[in-house]
């Protein structure tokens, strides 16, 4: 009887060493999506945004001002221009948090960092929704850079730097490659800021490329009608691009 038990305290031991989460006690949260906005202007935790490459957005610590209720929600919607603009009819219901003016960074998998201002706001806990806006200080000014070319590859396009670009039929940033559904060719991120609206209960987000663009509406007369030959020019920060992820939240 006693080898026998002893056997058993032996395989459990093994079954222990083998299955952290089974028997650690230190509880691995690396699955968990949520993050505090305390946990996040604290530095103490990071969103890990998966793609090819994936990416890491995290503060640096220091704490940062409190950010109003509008100024979330004004992240959350976004200017209301530009072909990904966002239909948001709502702001979220719950309970409300955030912070302004963080510093932190965007860092890919080969280490590559760009340092940036951060702005972080929840609703509704757990699970509710995260809104983050990231102002890049440095790193995309290059467009023919490592940084950019890291950049341009998370959301899904290509850089002059792919391929040769000659013979090719060229529309503006679209590469087209005999398909009805053409390929983004972006010679620049200069400039451009970047929106996150997080769903915690999911574990998805969306990721949208902003920059500033001039663009023209028809004009319209009083009763409704489209004034032939004017038109309404706007200057305005648009919603260029929107491309969906999966994340997690976990130590930094």
């Amino acid at each position: 009887m006693k080898k026998t038990r002893f056997l058993w305290a032996v395989l459990a031991a093994v079954a222990c060493a083998l299955s952290i989460p089974a028997c650690g006690g230190g509880g691995d949260d690396s699955g968990n999506t949520y993050i505090s906005v305390h946990q996040f202007a604290g530095g103490g935790k990071a969103f890990k945004i998966f793609g090819v490459p994936s990416m890491r957005v995290y503060a640096f610590g220091g704490g940062g001002s409190a950010m109003s209720k509008d100024q979330a929600d004004n992240i959350l919607n976004g200017s209301g221009y530009g072909p990904s603009a966002p239909e948001y009819t709502a702001s979220p219901q719950g309970a409300y948090e955030g912070k302004l003016n963080l510093t932190g960074a965007m860092a890919f998998e080969d280490g590559t960092t760009v340092q940036a201002t951060l702005s972080y706001g929840t609703y509704g806990g757990e699970t509710g929704t995260g809104v983050l806006e990231i102002l890049p200080q440095s790193g995309f000014d290059n467009s023919t850079g490592h940084e950019t070319e890291q950049m341009i590859h998370f959301l899904g396009g290509v850089t002059r730097n792919d391929m040769n670009v000659s013979g090719t039929n060229l529309s503006g940033t679209v590469l087209q490659l005999n398909s009805d559904y053409p390929r983004y060719l972006l010679f620049s991120l200069a400039g451009c800021s970047y929106r996150v609206v997080m769903d915690f209960s999911s574990g998805t987000l969306e990721f949208f490329l902003t920059y500033a663009s001039s663009f023209e509406y028809a004009a319209l007369g009083s009763s409704g009608q489209v004034l032939e030959g004017y038109h309404v020019t706007y200057n305005e920060i648009i919603d260029a691009l929107n491309t969906k992820k999966n994340f997690i939240a976990e130590p930094r």
